[in-house]
Parts: C-alpha cells; structure tokens; sequence
C-alpha cells in the first residue's frame, strides 16, 4: 500500500523542468484580468484571481515551471517574498492540474531521460 501512495504522489509532485498546456476540453477567456474557464467535460465553470489568471496566461504561452516562476520573480519583485510567490504558483498548478483544467506534457522525469 505504501509503494501505491508513493507513485501517486510522484505522479502529482510538480517540478520546475515540468510544462503543462491547457486541456483540450477547456475553454478559457480573460475578462478584465478575471480568468474565467468552462471544462467541456463536466460542465464546471471556474474563476482565477489576478495571479491565477497571469499563471495560465504563461501555461498558454507554452512556459515551463521554472520559466512562470521567473517571471513571477520578476513581475513582483520586492513586493512578495521569493518562497511565498513559489508556494503561490504551485499550489495554483497543482490545483488546476486536479481539477483537469492543465496536463502535464513534459515532466520532471521525462527531461531526467533526456
């Protein structure tokens, strides 16, 4: 039973070398900075703040973990610590990524194999 929690966490761990694109069942506009998504296959329609929003802005253009957590450094810069903007930005990832709002195309162990 342990090695089976083990490979789910793995499987849900985010890394820095991970990039996501938007599900092909997501629909997505921004409305006045608000995200606002509909998830074609469950019908659920979800709303991002500000921050959720620049996330999947950056999600879009194809961006790695590392690369969102850049510009996150950058756009906010003395304004929030580092540690709290890195959290922030993960838990917004692993949050889409449960609701099947994002998938994973590149992984952590994918570019270890490389």
């Amino acid at each position: 039973m342990q090695e089976c929690k083990n490979m789910f966490i793995m499987k849900n761990t985010i890394a820095e070398v991970d990039i996501f694109r938007i599900h092909d069942d997501v629909v997505w506009r921004n409305l006045d900075g608000e995200g606002v998504l509909l998830n074609l296959e469950n019908n659920f329609y979800y709303s991002l703040n500000d921050t959720g929003t620049l996330i999947y802005e950056q999600i879009k253009e194809g961006r790695s973990v590392h690369q969102i957590l850049e510009y996150f450094f950058k756009v906010f810069s003395g304004e929030v610590a580092a540690e709290t903007l890195k959290k922030d930005v993960f838990e917004v990832l692993a949050d889409l990524l449960k609701e099947g709002l994002i998938e994973r195309i590149v992984s952590a162990k994918k570019a270890s194999e490389n």
